[in-house]
């Protein structure tokens, strides 16, 4: 059962790690057998969506095409997705023609969407969205942000009762998955499906990056 001072949600987390690390040996320039870069992620040419290279400075990094498609299907299940540091899963919801909203902290992204789909925002700055959303889609920077910080930002997005009963899918490292659990505790989370690809992540990396998301048994009315 959720405590008393959350929204009652439903949360899927994508449980993840920093995506950088050291500096890649010759051999980061090797592909594994599912022909993903074995490099360290920031060694990797950096990917393009929509004609926006990623900044991994700040931890920017899009998912495969893979991926997209595998959460676009979860996307596709609702009708107004909210988007937060996921701008791969907004250029997907624009070209799927849908009603969302992006909040991530790049600028870039107001010149590549439509006027009314982008806000700039800050993790460490949450505030209520009066966009109407029926559920919120969420890939942090894992490095950069804490657990209880980020359940804090995704709790104060709701401004009421619909919104804060809205699904959750949020991306982070399995090697954290009880920390991630301890952090959403009342959500009813479990890993869902394989693991998660990232254009230009390290394979070894990717293979630890899951999602999560509410048991079949959950309801955002707080029975767990």
């Amino acid at each position: 059962m959720a405590s008393s001072s959350a929204p009652r949600a439903s949360f899927v987390v994508i449980a993840g790690r920093h995506k950088g690390g050291k500096r890649a040996s010759s051999s980061s320039s090797k592909r594994g057998a599912k022909g993903r870069p074995e490099g360290v992620a920031t060694d990797l040419k950096p990917s393009s969506v929509a004609g926006v290279t990623e900044d991994h400075a700040f931890e920017q990094f899009f998912y495969d095409d893979a991926t997209q498609d595998r959460i676009m299907r979860l996307v596709q299940n609702h009708e107004r997705p909210l988007f937060l540091c996921n701008p791969s899963l907004a250029v997907r919801a624009e070209r799927a023609g849908m009603d969302y909203l992006l909040l991530d902290r790049d600028p870039r992204w107001k010149k590549v969407l439509p006027k009314g789909r982008f806000r700039q925002f800050e993790l460490s700055s949450p505030r209520q969205m009066r966009f109407q959303y029926d559920a919120v889609f969420v890939d942090p920077p894992f490095a950069n942000v804490q657990l209880h910080d980020l359940r804090r930002t995704v709790d104060l997005l709701a401004s009421n009762a619909t919104q804060a009963a809205a699904p959750v899918y949020l991306a982070f490292i399995s090697d954290r998955e009880d920390a991630v659990l301890a952090a959403f505790d009342g959500y009813g989370l479990e890993r869902k499906g394989p693991a998660l690809g990232y254009a230009s992540v390290k394979q070894s990396t990717q293979e630890r990056i899951y999602l999560y998301g509410p048991r079949a048994d959950w309801n955002p009315d707080g029975a767990c």
